[in-house]
């Protein structure tokens, strides 16, 4: 996370989060790479996009093993699995976002991680 914000400051980019009220529903598009379970991703991406936005994100082969494990996620979240675009190196996963995100959501740093939404603990 440290080197993306490095290299999004070099670029003259801002980092957001969800809990932060500035850009809590502010953007139209939100973008995640493959670096966690969709329902992880959505909990820290769905808050910063509009109603009706959309968010991407880019999964490898087990994107449709994952989107069956986020279904509660992505309830709680008011967000839907809109689409899945193939890609010739993986999937791009689209969420549409329904409602208002619950203020609750993002969790603290790490819970979305250490416990993701609706994935029962192992």
């Amino acid at each position: 996370c440290a080197r993306a914000e490095t290299l999004g400051q070099d670029r003259g980019l801002k980092t957001a989060t969800g809990r932060d009220d500035a850009h809590r529903e502010q953007y139209d598009i939100a973008m995640a790479r493959g670096v966690g379970q969709i329902a992880m991703l959505s909990e820290l991406t769905v808050p910063l996009v509009k109603v009706g936005g959309l968010v991407l994100m880019t999964k490898g082969q087990r994107a449709d093993e994952e989107l069956a494990q986020a279904k509660q996620a992505l309830h709680l979240l008011h967000a839907a699995h809109a689409g899945t675009v193939e890609t010739p190196t993986g999937k791009v996963v689209v969420i549409e976002k329904l409602r208002r995100t619950p203020r609750v959501y993002p969790r603290r740093d790490g819970e979305p991680k250490r416990a993701p939404l609706g994935i029962p603990k192992k």
